[in-house]
């Protein structure tokens, strides 16, 4: 589910009510987090893949999005409505704090000339307790090769002061990669 810019002509409050319908709809479908990170690190193995000549860049490119493409995970194209999602589950503080780590990684996105996003997975941790996590990406151009996409996939990841657990599982996969 993606989120288009606010137009001139449309009202923020018409967004607001759209952001919680989705943000409503994407708990209720919130998979397990191990299976959202199964997810992701089989679209990174994809990727490894495609590099080695082993699948086509569209098979690639398909796959990965068959795996990412997901109910439970919102697409935010402006940092407005990703923030005001972000404060519908979280306290100020801690929206505050994803905001200044997101907005790390966007500000590296945006000095590549990206074209960024912002994502929010729903998630079930223990308990069937609902979790998120917030991420800010980019779309891969199609003339870019792998090896620049991962040479921009670590910088933008390293980004922030202060990595968190996802950066570093990445920074760690992505480093793994250039040893082999």
């Amino acid at each position: 589910m993606s989120f288009d810019q606010v137009n001139a002509g449309e009202s923020f409050e018409r967004k607001k009510r759209e952001i919680r319908a989705h943000v409503g709809l994407a708990k209720l479908v919130a998979v397990p987090r191990e299976e959202f990170e199964r997810r992701a690190a089989a679209s990174n193995n994809l990727a490894i893949e495609c590099e080695a000549g082993h699948i086509s860049e569209s098979e690639y490119r398909e796959r990965s999005a068959a795996l990412l493409d997901m109910p439970n995970v919102l697409t935010f194209r402006s940092l407005s409505e990703f923030s005001y999602a972000l404060r519908l589950l979280l306290t100020e503080d801690r929206v505050k704090a994803v905001l200044s780590h997101e907005n790390a990684h966007m500000g590296r996105i945006e000095h590549h000339n990206l074209e960024g996003y912002y994502k929010i997975a729903f998630v079930k941790g223990e308990g069937d307790e609902i979790g998120i996590i917030p991420l800010a990406g980019f779309e891969h151009p199609e003339d870019m090769s792998f090896e620049e996409l991962f040479r921009l996939d670590e910088d933008i990841t390293s980004a922030p002061d202060e990595l968190s657990e996802g950066d570093k599982a990445a920074l760690e996969a992505l480093r793994s990669r250039n040893k082999s």
